[in-house]
């Protein structure tokens, strides 16, 4: 039997039972399923009924979801592999090559930290695309998450100076 690897993060909520938020063995992942709970107070964010409590849960996705772009992995003591390598990719040329790094280092993390995301849309934009951008990156992310219906909007913007703002 290969090992087993108990994966649990602070960034979400916490198990209540007696299991693990995920458990890698060989290749697989299994993951536990996902609640809107805010991982600080650890109370279930709206509800599935009201337009409020659909917009409060997804409001906590967006919340989790800039977490993650915005944290480089070997960041979190506890969970090396938590986050993204984005913020690397600053200082590197804008060329094709960088478009595909963005791409597979977003759409990873998402699948495996936060699986209630679906990303819809990926567009990254440099100077090659839009010559306003110079030693700049632009990242547009839209995405639904499960049992809402509604998709969402995220665009970061990074530059070589290392500011990153995220609308």
């Amino acid at each position: 039997m290969k090992d087993r690897v108990f994966i649990n993060s602070k960034e979400v909520p916490a198990a209540i039972g007696a299991y693990s938020q995920a458990v890698k063995c060989g290749d697989i992942v299994w993951l536990s399923g996902q609640i809107p709970l805010d991982p600080t107070s650890m109370t279930v964010v709206g509800d599935n009924v009201s337009e409020q409590g659909v917009r409060a849960q997804v409001n906590q996705v967006f919340t989790n979801l800039k977490n993650l772009l915005l944290t480089r992995k070997g960041e979190r003591f506890e969970q090396p592999n938590f986050g993204t390598d984005l913020l690397n990719a600053l200082f590197e040329p804008n060329t094709s090559e960088l478009k595909t790094f963005i791409e597979e280092t977003i759409t990873t993390a998402v699948a495996f930290w936060l699986p209630y995301i679906e990303i819809v849309d990926l567009d990254i934009a440099t100077q090659e695309d839009d010559p306003l951008l110079i030693h700049k990156i632009q990242i547009k992310i839209t995405f639904s998450v499960t049992g809402t219906g509604s998709e969402q909007v995220i665009t970061i913007f990074a530059g070589e100076d290392g500011i990153v703002t995220i609308e």
